[in-house]
């Protein structure tokens, strides 16, 4: 039908513009009243047929009123309900024609309007990285980009306060494919185990490692030393070191895994406990220290991460990450550093170490395997770029005894210092949240490499593209409201089909709603017996004291109370 042809062609189709400005629910409302008008007519013609059927026996002549009226429109059809109280199947069209009113209202339901997002022609780009060449004779400045990255990848005001590649989006929703980069990635093992602890029970300041003879406390009191196998790593409590975030020659938990190794840009070593610390606010210094450490690794990745854009907001996240070297490497990685000097003296200096990576092998590239292909590194950039690390990781958190303290490093110094004593939470929450600021700087990391220039023509940032997506209303059919029409049609189709059957097997005259049928249908005596033409109340007075019958071609009419016993004596023969 109609309806269902035009429903179909819209359905989860864009808004149509339709001619003369008229809506869709316009245009199905006025296929609802012609599709309402198509099923009046069997409707009303099978009706005014079975006005003939019932006076197969005799009836109520004005009953031939109520039947007519019924097919004529609403208020008949309820009067014809009342008239025969559903003994006749009339009664099943008068339904019909009563619940018609509100086909209209109830198909125009079978369309909403939602709305959903639909691909705009607006941009969204962000960036990856797959070949970074040599580096040689570029500007140096591209490279101090990295301690940017690592900083504004901290964030402001909390450890997991980090900061994503912002892609170019013209709406407020992006999505985009999944795509493999070039990144920094992050590894952390515990290494508590490592730690030597000793305790001076009645110690000064002159007792404490790591500080000099012109610092002079009179106060006894308990102290602790804690020392690591690495040249320069220890912590002293309460007063001198209470953190300590060092650079290692070699790693301790991950020295025999060789992608690990040939790929690493920073090793470092954190030594920390749950407190006291009485440079810091949130110092207690009823709490017996318990003394942690941490290995983290910083290391060069294939990183695969799924951008999207939502509300206006960007969101990146890593779905995978791998480092697996494809191609030969020199016995040693050429980005290994030599710490030339550990340089303790004063009151609060704190380490000195130039770090100078090693050049006894020639330049390599690094190629590592990923989705899609290969990805790689010239050695020379990572050489820079892990002497930037170096520099930009380097921090401190000194107490000279005296009530000053001093602060090196930036923004990761307070990021791990407010990880380590922000909260009272528990040691697995200071190690999970040192697990935060580290997979935070390898964001920074890995956001600077996505958007560093090529070297030398070589390809390095390249663009994905997505999809910029803009809210969309759209045509939704609920085909369930059509079930109402659809019954309405099918019970038409029934009625009709029974009402030709009927005629047909009980003998009656196809008259259906002919004005001839009912004039020729009276014969001289009824005429006579009926009277003239009255008033519409005059007429029915008068109808009410006959009966009728519908005696061949002939509608024999008789007062009701001789057609009463005709009937009888009819029903008893």
């Amino acid at each position: 039908m109609p309806i269902v042809a035009v429903l179909g062609s819209y359905n989860n189709n864009a808004l149509p513009k339709l001619p003369l400005h008229i809506s869709l629910n316009t245009l199905i409302a006025f296929l609802a009243t012609l599709a309402k008008a198509a099923l009046m007519i069997p409707i009303a013609e099978s009706i005014s047929q079975w006005k003939w059927n019932w006076f197969r026996t005799g009836r109520n002549l004005v009953d031939f009123q109520t039947f007519d009226l019924a097919s004529r429109g609403l208020w008949g059809s309820v009067s014809l309900i009342g008239k025969t109280r559903w003994r006749n199947i009339a009664t099943v069209g008068a339904a019909v024609t009563i619940i018609g009113i509100v086909t209209s209202p109830i198909t125009q339901q079978t369309v909403s309007y939602p709305e959903r997002p639909a691909s705009s022609n607006g941009t969204a780009t962000t960036w990856a990285a797959r070949h970074i060449g040599d580096s040689s004779g570029q500007p140096y400045t591209e490279f101090l980009r990295m301690v940017d990255s690592i900083h504004a990848s901290l964030g402001p005001n909390a450890v997991d306060s980090y900061v994503d590649l912002e892609p170019e989006c013209s709406t407020a929703e992006c999505s985009f494919p999944s795509f493999p980069t070039i990144g920094m990635c992050a590894k952390i093992a515990n290494a508590t185990s490592l730690l030597n602890v000793t305790v001076l029970s009645n110690a000064s300041l002159s007792d404490m490692t790591g500080w000099g003879d012109g610092t002079n406390v009179d106060t006894r009191m308990v102290a602790y030393n804690i020392t690591a196998p690495q040249v320069g790593a220890w912590v002293t409590i309460p007063v001198a070191y209470t953190m300590n975030f060092f650079a290692l020659n070699e790693s301790f938990y991950f020295r025999d895994n060789r992608d690990l190794r040939y790929t690493t840009l920073y090793d470092s070593l954190i030594i920390y406990s749950n407190g006291p610390n009485i440079s810091y606010p949130n110092n207690d210094m009823t709490v017996v220290p318990n003394f942690q450490a941490a290995e983290v690794i910083l290391h060069l990745c294939v990183k695969t991460l799924d951008v999207k854009v939502s509300k206006g907001k960007a969101v990146t996240t890593t779905s995978n990450e791998q480092a697996h070297i494809i191609s030969d490497v020199p016995q040693e990685p050429i980005f290994k550093h030599d710490c030339v000097s550990w340089d303790i003296t004063g009151e609060v200096t704190p380490f000195i170490c130039d770090y100078v990576p090693l050049q006894t092998v020639s330049p390599y590239t690094l190629v590592l395997d990923g989705p899609g292909g290969n990805f790689s590194v010239h050695s020379k950039l990572l050489a820079e770029v892990t002497v930037d690390m170096h520099q930009g990781l380097t921090t401190f958190w000194n107490w000279n005894g005296r009530g000053s303290s001093a602060e090196t490093g930036g923004d990761v110094g307070m990021k791990l210092i407010n990880a380590v004593w922000g909260t009272k939470d528990g040691l697995e929450a200071q190690y999970e949240r040192i697990k935060q600021v580290a997979d935070s700087i390898a964001i920074g990391g890995t956001n600077m490499m996505r958007t560093m220039q090529p070297f030398k023509g070589v390809a390095n940032s390249y663009t994905i593209e997505g999809t910029a997506w803009a809210s969309e209303t759209y045509v939704h059919v609920r085909w369930g409201w059509l079930a109402f029409l659809g019954a309405q049609i099918a019970i038409c189709i029934v009625f009709l089909v029974f009402t030709i059957v009927a005629t047909h097997m009980s003998g009656a005259m196809v008259l259906k709603s002919s004005p001839l049928a009912a004039l020729m249908a009276l014969g001289r005596t009824e005429r006579d017996g009926l009277g003239n033409l009255g008033t519409e109340t005059d007429m029915k007075q008068r109808a009410s004291a006959y009966q009728a019958a519908l005696v061949g071609s002939e509608l024999v009419i008789t007062p009701r109370a001789l057609g009463q016993q005709l009937t009888r004596a009819e029903s008893a023969v």
